[in-house]
Order: C-alpha cells, then structure tokens, then sequence
C-alpha cells in the first residue's frame, strides 16, 4: 500500500486568485500522485473571496485519484485534529508557514508529538528579508516557538531557489533544506518514507 502523504494548503484549484502557490502545489501533486495517496486539506473558496466552489464542503471529494478536503469554517480545529492523529508512517507538506489555521498551529502541534509524521514545510518566500519585515513581532513570535521545539532537527523545509535556501539558513541556522525539485525526487525516491523527518 502507498504511503500518505496530507498537503495543508490555504488554497487550492480550482482556485487560482492565490497565483503560483496554486500552481505549484497542483504540479507537484501530479508528480508524486503515483507515490502517495494524497489528501490535501484546504478552504472551499478561492484568496479573497466568499462564494464557496461547486463541489461538497467538509467531506473528502475525490478528484482524480487524490481526496480533497476543501473546509468551509472550523479550519484550526479540523487541522489540529488531523494532525494528532498522522502516524510517522505519512508524510505531511505544509504550503507556508504564517497561516494560523493551515500552517503555523498544525506545524507547533505536529513537533508537539512524540511519534510524528514526516514533516515539509515550503517556505514560499515568507523567510526573506522583506516578507519578514512585514507584522514582524507576530512572525517572530511563532518562528522563535517552532525553532524552540525543534523545527530544524524535526522537519525538512524546501526552498524554490537558491536565494529562499539562503534565506531559510539565515533564520533557521540548522535546517535542512532542500532547494528546487530535489524534495520532489526525494519523495519520489521513498527517501522520506524512512525513520524520522530526514530526507538526506
């Protein structure tokens, strides 16, 4: 049986106002959909907007093989839920970072647990200099908590470039990074499906 794999992502198709994210989070689920049973987790409407899609809300819809989740309220309490409950057997993908409901709360419950699941976290430029500088106590506040329980020793954070990668050492001294597609192959390659968060 194929390993799970759950991407928590504030948005996701067929939205598409939230621009590349979408995009890029839909591509790598096509690459690794032969690898994974993959759930994404996810709001029914699109950035910025109340008219929720048409298709069901708070039940997995299956969209070609992958189970969609798209939430229509109660986002924090559904994820924290979920999260308690992964095994170190899945694989989870966080699509940022500052997101109460879809990143942060989730991330600082999983590194919580004793057992956890496999964890990627894809910065998406939230660790540059000027995405820093905006709210910058909040950011600070939740970056300090995750490196205090061990985000750098217990996930793995993907960079799209070497200048992110760069970025995210700059913040996290001793993450481990992977830049460009090498987590993607990493996956693809079971790499992660290995004890602990280590994709080396």
């Amino acid at each position: 049986m194929k390993p799970k794999l759950y991407v928590f992502s504030d948005w996701y198709v067929p939205g598409y106002k939230a621009g590349g994210p979408i995009k890029s989070v839909k591509d790598m689920i096509q690459l690794l959909a032969d690898y994974f049973q993959i759930h994404v987790i996810t709001r029914n409407t699109d950035w910025m907007d109340s008219i929720p899609y048409e298709m069901e809300s708070d039940k997995w819809v299956d969209q070609q093989g992958v189970k969609v989740m798209y939430l229509s309220g109660s986002y924090l309490s559904f994820n924290l839920n979920l999260v308690k409950k992964l095994s170190p057997d899945d694989v989870v993908f966080f699509n940022g970072i500052y997101s109460p409901f879809f990143n942060s709360f989730p991330i600082i419950r999983l590194l919580l647990k004793t057992r956890r699941a496999k964890t990627i976290i894809s910065a998406r430029g939230m660790l540059n200099p000027n995405a820093l500088a905006l709210k910058p106590f909040r950011k600070k506040v939740i970056l300090r908590l995750m490196k205090f329980l061990g985000v750098e020793r217990k996930c793995v954070f993907h960079a799209a470039s070497e200048l992110e990668e760069k970025s995210i050492l700059n913040v996290f001294k001793n993450a481990q990074v992977k830049a460009g597609e090498q987590y993607t192959r990493d996956l693809q390659s079971k790499k992660a499906t290995k004890d602990g968060c280590d994709m080396t």
